[in-house]
Formats: C-alpha cells, sequence, structure tokens
C-alpha cells in the first residue's frame, strides 16, 4: 500500500503542476481566439446548458448526433492529445465523428447480469468497459489546459506517456486488492461528451460489486473544449465519483476471467455447474437425442413442441395458459404493462433489487412508460407493512421468489399470503418473478402450483436452476397470455424456430426438477457446515433453498489467488469470488446443482479450511 500511495504521489503532483502551466496558457490562448474573432461572432452566448430530469435526460438524443450550429467551430486546438495515449483505442472508435474531430470518448454501461459473463449461473456483471482512453482517466478535471498547449509544449506530451506508463504497472501490480484503502480518497473520472450527471443508474447496476457512484451537482466540472466545440458556448462536463479506482475495475475484469478460466479445467465444481455440463459439443449431443421430428417443429410460437413445452407449465404452474419467450426481461416487462393498461395506471412497485430495477437499464419506463415505486430497503425482504407506505396507488406489485440477491432469502408463508392480501386489498395486482421458482418448493412444503396460485401472473426461467442455454415462460389467465404473444412480436420475441431452447427446457424439467428436493437438503447440510468455519457467514443461514452466500473475512486479492491455487492442485472448484463493499470482507455465491452433489460435504469442509488457514485474516481494526 505504501508502494502505492508513492506511485499515486508521483502521477498527481506533476499533474497538478503541468495542469496550472497548461490553465494559465488556456487563459491566455482563449483570451487571443476571442480577440480574433470577436468581429464576427455574435455578441451574446447562447445560454449555460440547465441540467434536466432524471426521465427526460435518459430520453436525449447523444450531443454526437445533434446538428451542428453555422457558427465558428474549434478545429485544431486538442487535436494531437488523442493521438498520443499510453494505450491502444477500440477499433474504429472515430465512427460517427466528422473528420477533423477527435474522437468522443464511449462509455458503455456495465452490467451485472446477462449471456457475456465468464459466469452465467452466478451471473456478474457482463465484461462491458469502460473504453476511455488512458489518458483521460489519468488527467480528469484537471487537464482543462493539457489540451490546448498539446501542439506547442512537448515536454507535456512526453510526460502523458510516462503517466501512462506508471498507471499500467500499478494495474499490473496491485490489482483488484488496492482498491481496498481507496474508500477515502475518491477518483473522479470525466469522459468527453458524456452527461450522465443526471443519470442515477447510467453506468452501473451492480453496486455491491462495483460500487460506482455518480457525481452530484455540487462536483460537476467545466471540461476543457475540444475541436468542434462551438466558440464562446459554456461546456458543461459532469463527473463520475468512482468509489473503487479505474485500475481496480480493470484487474476485477481480469480476474474475473481467471477465475472463469480455471473452472473451465476443473474436474468437479461446489457451488457453480459442472464444466462438463456446460460444454457446448456436450449439450448440443445430449439435445439431439431429443431433437422432434419436422412435424413437431414450431414456426413463430406454433407447432407441437411449443404447446406440449407450454401445456407442461400451464399444468405445473395451475395457470390457464403460458408462452415461452426468450429472456425473463422480456416477459415481466410485458407482464407489468398488462396489468398497468388494465387498471389505467403506470404505477408499479417492487423491491430495490429487483431485477427490472437493477439490471434491465430501467426498460419498464424507457420502453413502456411505467413508474416503479420501490417497497421496503434493500438488506430485507417485502413486508406487508410496506405497501402502506406507497406515495401512490399502484397497477401491480411485484415479487421475486426467492430473493436472489439476499442469498435467496424467501418470506414465511404467512407473511407472504399477507403481503398478497394488502396488495390485493389496494386493487393492484400481483406478478411473480419466479426465475429460481422451482426451487421454492422445498421451504414451503407446498406444489408450485399452489405458490403460483397467489399471483396473477408468473415468470420462470429454463436456464436457471434447469440448464437451458435460454428461454423463459409468462403464465397466467388465457386472455392476457394471448395479449402476451402480441407484446412478444413487438418486442421481437416472435423467432421463426427456437427448437433447440424447447427441447432443452423439456431436458431441464425431465432431469433436474424432480431433483430439486435432494438439492436443497444438500445445500442447507453443507451451509450449516460452512457456518461452523471461524471467518465465514452464512446467507441465509441456514440456507432455504438450493442456492445461499458465502461472505469470507480475507482480503480479496489473497483469497482469490488462493483459490485458484487450491482449484489447480486438487481439481475442485469451490466458487467465484467476488469484492463487497467492505475490503476485508468478500462473497461467494453458491449455487448446488447436480455437479454439487458429486463432492460430499465433509470434503468440501476441508478444502475450505484449507483455504481459510492459507489466506492470513485481516488484522483487527482499531477505533479511536
Amino acid at each position: 500500500m505504501r508502494d502505492l500511495a508513492r506511485c499515486e504521489r508521483s502521477l498527481t503532483e506533476p499533474l497538478m503542476a503541468l495542469s496550472e502551466r497548461g490553465n494559465a496558457h488556456a487563459t491566455e490562448t482563449r483570451a487571443r481566439s476571442r480577440h480574433n474573432l470577436d468581429h464576427w461572432l455574435p455578441a451574446a452566448s447562447p445560454p449555460p446548458a440547465h441540467d434536466l430530469d432524471g426521465g427526460r435526460d435518459r430520453q436525449r438524443y447523444p450531443e454526437g448526433q445533434q446538428e451542428p450550429f453555422p457558427r465558428g467551430l474549434l478545429e485544431s486546438l486538442a487535436a494531437e492529445v488523442a493521438e498520443q495515449r499510453g494505450v491502444g483505442g477500440p477499433d474504429e472508435s472515430r465512427d460517427h465523428v466528422e473528420g477533423d474531430e477527435s474522437p468522443p470518448a464511449h462509455l458503455q454501461p456495465a452490467r451485472s447480469e446477462g449471456d457475456h459473463g465468464p459466469t452465467p449461473w452466478d451471473e456478474p456483471r457482463d465484461d462491458d468497459q469502460l473504453a476511455a482512453a488512458l489518458l483521460d482517466l489519468a488527467l480528469g478535471p484537471a487537464d482543462s489546459g493539457l489540451r490546448l498547449v498539446a501542439r506547442e509544449d512537448a515536454p507535456a506530451q512526453g510526460l502523458l506517456e510516462v503517466v501512462a506508463e506508471k498507471i499500467g504497472s500499478v494495474v499490473a501490480r496491485y490489482g483488484t486488492g488496492a482498491a481496498g484503502n481507496d474508500n477515502q480518497r475518491q477518483v473522479h473520472v470525466p469522459l468527453a461528451r458524456q452527461d450522465t450527471g443526471s443519470d442515477h443508474r447510467g453506468l452501473a447496476r451492480h453496486e455491491r460489486e462495483e460500487h460506482v457512484g455518480v457525481g452530484q451537482a455540487e462536483h460537476q466540472q467545466v471540461r476543457p473544449p475540444l475541436a468542434g466545440d462551438l466558440i464562446g458556448q459554456p461546456v458543461q462536463q459532469s463527473t463520475i465519483g468512482w468509489q473503487i479506482s479505474t485500475r481496480a475495475y480493470a484487474s476485477g475484469m481480469a480476474e474475473a476471467r481467471d477465475q472463469g478460466e480455471v473452472w473451465a479445467k476443473s474436474k468437479r465444481s461446489v457451488g457453480a455447474p459442472n464444466p462438463r455440463d456446460r460444454d457446448p459439443r456436450a449439450t448440443l449431443l445430449a439435445l439431439a437425442e431429443r431433437a422432434p421430428s419436422l412435424e413437431e417443429i414450431d414456426h413463430y410460437g406454433e407447432g407441437g413442441l411449443a404447446e406440449r413445452l407450454e401445456a407442461r407449465i400451464t399444468e405445473l404452474l395451475g395457470t390457464e395458459a403460458a408462452v415461452w419467450m426468450p429472456s425473463g426481461t422480456m416477459a415481466q416487462q410485458i407482464a407489468l404493462r398488462l396489468h398497468s393498461e388494465r387498471r389505467g395506471n403506470r404505477g408499479v412497485a417492487f423491491h430495490p433489487l429487483c431485477h427490472l430495477e437493477e439490471h434491465e437499464e430501467r426498460a419498464y419506463e424507457v420502453l413502456h412508460g411505467l413508474k416503479a415505486q420501490l417497497l421496503g430497503s434493500r438488506d430485507r425482504l417485502i413486508r406487508a407493512s410496506d405497501l402502506d407506505e406507497l406515495e401512490d396507488p399502484v397497477a401491480a406489485v411485484l415479487l421475486e421468489l426467492p430473493e436472489r440477491e439476499l442469498g435467496g432469502l424467501l418470506p414465511a408463508w404467512d407473511e407472504l399470503v399477507a403481503i398478497c392480501a394488502k396488495a390485493r386489498e389496494q386493487n393492484a395486482a400481483l406478478h411473480l418473478d419466479g426465475a429460481r421458482l422451482w426451487q421454492c418448493g422445498p421451504f414451503y412444503e407446498r406444489g408450485l402450483d399452489e405458490i403460483a396460485a397467489l399471483f396473477d401472473t408468473v415468470y420462470v426461467s429454463f436456464y436457471k436452476d434447469l440448464g437451458a442455454p435460454a428461454g423463459a415462460a409468462l403464465a397466467g389467465p388465457a386472455e392476457l397470455i394471448e395479449e402476451a404473444r402480441v407484446w412478444q412480436v413487438r418486442h421481437g420475441g416472435r423467432l421463426y424456430s427456437v427448437h433447440p431452447y424447447l427441447i432443452a427446457a423439456e431436458r431441464g424439467l425431465d432431469e433436474v426438477l424432480p431433483r430439486i428436493p435432494e438439492l436443497v437438503a444438500h445445500a442447507r447440510e453443507l451451509g450449516v457446515a460452512l457456518a461452523e468455519l471461524d471467518g465465514i457467514e452464512i446467507v441465509p443461514d441456514p440456507p432455504q433453498t438450493t442456492m445461499f452466500h458465502v461472505y469470507v473475512r480475507r482480503p480479496l486479492e489473497p483469497l482469490q489467488e488462493a483459490a485458484l491455487d487450491q482449484a489447480e492442485r486438487s481439481g475442485t472448484f469451490l466458487g467465484f469470488v467476488r469484492p463487497t463493499d467492505d475490503p476485508e470482507r468478500q462473497r461467494l455465491e453458491l449455487t448446488i446443482g447436480l455437479a454439487g452433489l458429486e463432492v460430499p460435504v465433509g470434503e468440501t469442509k476441508a478444502l475450505w479450511q484449507e483455504l481459510l488457514t492459507t489466506v492470513a485474516q485481516p488484522s483487527p481494526r482499531l477505533v479511536g
């Protein structure tokens, strides 16, 4: 850490000095520019941009797509800065940019749950990364003068190259663990032509892992002019406050990929599927054994295979009808919209950690005009009393069973019934996010149909727990499901043929669903055993479903490295280690599938004991 602090000072001090020099030069340059152009510029400049409200801000056109004003432009003041970066930018980064204009930095939002992460069963963030230039990340708001002196000040360019090299060495050396003590000094990263100050969810949806905050109004800076900016027009630039450093974010991506590689080579897996079960060739061969005849194959949602699967879901859940859909994201947005239209109310309510709020870019609002109220707090389940706190009536209440972000926690049956009764008293429809509903029967000691009967509509997933590559179903009243089919078309979700996904769903229903009670029992036994180890906390304790969270009081980087070494040595992969808000406390999300049954509980406990002994426990914190 001392080496890291010295490295940071070696970067900051010359940058501040260079910034002062550049700012002075910038002031002089702007004065000369103003003097030379006053004879043809209008006397009054346009008013500064006002802060937009969150909803409208998300609907704005990007600045790069706006029509240019027919006035004077800065054409060459900062063109060379973008060309002096210490690392290469993304391919074709100048797309849609005029020839003489420096390319804007692209901001790709971080995501948490999708198909592109290395471990879909644990569903961490996707490998979407900030594609900003390393130069921008290093300089931040302090570079206001550097862009203007780039042509004339060659020594400055040399220093920037050194800075880039130093930052690269810090990332390579310290990795994610270096972020542990960064929470006292926040790093603000301005990205050219990005305006995220009013978008409270525009950058990241997975706060528990990324901890990315949004700069408030008082932290907003005026960024330096870029080629193509209108002379004399104030340019507002929001700042993004990182609660972890950029170097830690980049290293975290690399660590996640490393864990995926080690998992793929492991012979056994405790809290994630066995790599053999995820092998594409093995999966396709298994599905080929179930290949339908030409007469059964589906076309645009119709055909014997599709009808057979939908009828099976209808029977399992005790509903009138069901429709297969490509994703739960599509199914749930459609369900909430239909409930909203039936009641003439755009309001919906759900938990603060709901998938729609955390992982779907607020599509319920952008695509369907729905307005959400959040029920309860992030660290507990929804209670019936939370519905009394709603500010306005809502058309639908969404509940997730189990609550994945809380370790697969479930409310007691009586509390669940009370929540549903309270919602109906308020004339709200009830929708169940049952992505993992398959796990809930043993805890409630009730069939899936009895649980589903509490709700008007139910969504279930075929890739969570059941192992299909993708796919979901929306079940409910026949009339509503027919309308859902229309909205499926509007969403682009009615595909020519999806028979590989349909037979994969049937395979999961046949081979995995009957063994859910066995998996839940194993998860409970394992959770109880691990809870006996010093330095480990189980949430919930004991586990209620096939999944639970393991919190380990060890520093991140040593724990990750030791876990990878152990997996390579023993051939048994315990799970994916993820950071939490506390740098000395890490988390693993374990879901016991059929692969988990291959490793006895006693052996798994011994491997964990070995891992905890290998990694030194953090020193007690001094309070004073």
